[in-house]
């Protein structure tokens, strides 16, 4: 945030910061967190794309999630496609004359649902503390980045 480009960065976050705060949270009072709750922490995810454009990621520091109070160990995944799957895929398309098409989901993470008796409870983003309500946090009603169930739970 040092850099000649602060505003252009600036301007990223608070995009994100508005779309993510219009339907992913709900502010509540610090006092109505349940006693012992364990409060998650975020951080921001700044990249430049290949086309000069700044975007920013908030990104939930799911390293800090308890197994059993924060996400059910069982109920993680980690998708990936391997290189031998890519081109067994596109070679069977080839073969059989199919139309391939390439999907981008915006937001992907943040169209995930907590299972009934998950609460997770997050510190407001550093930054954004003179903007936002005093003496709240935030409750996540959808997963965000970094969470240790978002994958599956999208």
């Amino acid at each position: 945030m040092a850099s000649d480009e602060c505003d252009e960065w600036k301007e990223a976050i608070n995009k994100e910061w508005d779309q993510l705060d219009q339907r992913v949270w709900n502010y509540v009072d610090r006092d109505q967190v349940p006693v012992g709750t364990t409060m998650l922490d975020s951080v921001w995810v700044l990249k430049k794309k290949i086309n000069g454009k700044k975007k920013a990621q908030l990104n939930e520091r799911g390293f800090k999630q308890i197994d059993g109070k924060h996400y059910d160990s069982s109920n993680i995944s980690s998708p990936t496609v391997s290189e031998v799957l890519i081109r067994v895929t596109l070679t069977l398309a080839l073969m059989g004359n199919w139309a391939i098409h390439v999907v981008d989901i915006q937001g992907t993470f943040l169209h995930g649902e907590f299972s009934d008796d998950e609460n997770v409870f997050m510190e407001i983003s550093e930054g954004f503390n003179d903007s936002c309500p005093t003496n709240k946090v935030l409750l996540l009603l959808w997963t965000i980045y970094g969470l240790k169930q978002a994958a599956k739970a999208f």
